[in-house]
């Protein structure tokens, strides 16, 4: 499911319940897929009276603080046998209209899923990469106007993807959310510059 808080500076507050029916236990991680949420909390609350309330995360919080050291926000969750389990999520987009895409994952199936997304995302940044060296290369003999533009685009456009999948949080800049925040519209203005340039 999705879910979008609108334009207002207000918390808001998703409110659903997990049930296991089955008779087995069942590790599972709740992932909201969206690398832009400002501030957000996730409580579980247990038949027995028992709460589990992870801790504030976000991306105006440092990468360290969240539950999973990765891009997207996961919160693992235990269900045993007929277990049904309240989940509450309390988010704050600052004024902005933040959108959560709500999945609810196994933990093996997820692990399998991470590696998919990780080959892809490698395979795309290696070989922008190579276009960026060989670029170099053929402008360092050439010298041209258009080579100097054509490089300046091809690196904003990795940027601008490495912001956008979160990818640039998790390994490029995880000690800054100023950068989080401000590079994703940053480098999508450069690139839409860079390729005005190429025109």
């Amino acid at each position: 499911p999705r879910f979008s808080t609108g334009f207002n500076v207000q918390s808001n507050r998703v409110r659903f319940r997990l049930q296991e029916k089955d008779s087995i236990a069942r590790d599972l991680v709740l992932e909201i897929s969206n690398p832009f949420i400002p501030d957000l909390e996730c409580g579980l609350f247990y038949g027995d009276g028992e709460e589990k309330v992870f801790p504030a995360t976000g991306s105006s919080q440092p990468f360290r603080k969240r539950p999973e050291l990765y891009r997207y926000f996961h919160f693992p969750i235990h269900l045993d046998p007929g277990e049904a389990v309240p989940v509450v999520l309390k988010v704050n987009g600052n004024g902005g209209n933040v959108r959560m895409p709500i999945q609810l994952w196994e933990a093996q199936a997820l692990q399998a899923e991470r590696r998919g997304r990780l080959t892809f995302l490698s395979i795309y940044f290696c070989v922008m990469a190579v276009i960026l060296i060989f670029g170099s290369f053929i402008l360092a003999v050439i010298k041209t106007e258009f080579g100097g533009q054509y490089l300046a685009y091809t690196l904003a456009v990795t940027g601008m993807v490495a912001a956008f999948s979160g990818f640039g949080y998790q390994y490029l800049w995880p000690w800054s959310p100023y950068l989080q925040d401000a590079a994703a519209p940053l480098l999508a203005n450069a690139s839409l510059l860079a390729g005005f340039g190429l025109m």
